[in-house]
């Protein structure tokens, strides 16, 4: 259960410009003042209140507007997921925040929703919807599927405005 919004305003100070979290008061291994939170290995930062385990950007969202809603994520709009200015978060749903999400470190394609189809020997452009998935079409290059993907994507989907260009290399 997170702490509520009046019991984080006893304990932070929160800079919504910066997205710096700090302090207010020195407590048994921290200084009054010092930032909150260590970054963990899937790059959220993370602050212990009470021997128990919070991500920062939850609690910033308490702090600001009371609560988060049942079933509602609070999603990093430029995907930096460590980067906590007010600007930059915004509630989502499940589907919602995974609309944006980055390509998976073990793409073949080096694109999000772009992968190799042996039995056809082309480029497949897929999409989820709705926990459906779509196949947008076959093509002969990488970047083509790519490009329908994101054609499709940005018809489909609210949260879509993430999604790398067309122009930017794949990752490798």
């Amino acid at each position: 259960m997170y702490p509520s919004q009046e019991e984080l305003k006893e304990i932070f100070e929160y800079d919504p410009l910066t997205g710096l979290l700090t302090w207010k008061q020195g407590r048994s291994n921290v200084v009054a003042g010092s930032k909150v939170g260590t970054i963990n290995n899937r790059g959220y930062s993370l602050c212990t209140i009470n021997s128990k385990s919070f991500r920062i950007n939850r609690l910033i969202w308490i702090l600001m507007f009371g609560h988060i809603p049942e079933g509602y994520y609070i999603d990093h709009m430029n995907g930096v997921k460590s980067d906590n200015r007010l600007q930059n978060l915004r509630l989502a749903t499940n589907s919602e925040n995974q609309q944006n999400r980055s390509c998976p470190k073990n793409s073949t394609s080096g694109y999000r929703g772009v992968t190799w189809h042996k039995q056809m020997l082309k480029w497949m452009s897929r999409i989820c919807h709705n926990k459906k998935r779509i196949t947008i079409g076959f093509y002969d290059t990488a970047e083509e599927a790519y490009k329908a993907y994101l054609e499709y994507a940005n018809n489909l989907y609210t949260h879509a405005d993430r999604l790398p260009p067309l122009t930017m290399p794949p990752l490798k």
